[in-house]
């Protein structure tokens, strides 16, 4: 499974919109396999999805994300774990440890 996090110098961006940086963990059996960063060169929000479809992410881990956003993230098939904030890392060990407190309706996402 590709899991993806909406990233900004090691912590969760509070806005997909302004999202500059995916962090994309590789995890095989509940372990993080590897780990990259891509880049996000637009301020697009349709090009931002595209980019995040393009990494294999299966789930993305973010804070907020606008109904545009949200509707073009899960177009791509991929499901939104948001309203999420602090250290991207631990997000990722806490859902694995399948304790992250995450937000999955669209009208509080936003």
């Amino acid at each position: 499974m590709k899991l993806a996090v909406t990233y900004d110098e090691g912590k969760i961006n509070a806005r997909f919109g302004k999202v500059k940086a995916f962090k994309v963990y590789d995890v095989e059996d509940g372990v993080i396999k590897a780990q990259s960063i891509r880049t996000v060169e637009t301020d697009d929000l349709d090009e931002k999805a595209a980019i995040l479809k393009e990494t294999g992410a299966e789930k993305v881990i973010c804070g907020n994300i606008c109904m545009h956003c949200q509707e073009n993230v899960r177009n791509a098939g991929i499901e939104i774990l948001g309203c999420v904030q602090g250290d991207a890392d631990a997000a990722v060990d806490a859902y694995l440890a399948g304790t992250l407190k995450y937000e999955t309706d669209p009208e509080i996402l936003k």
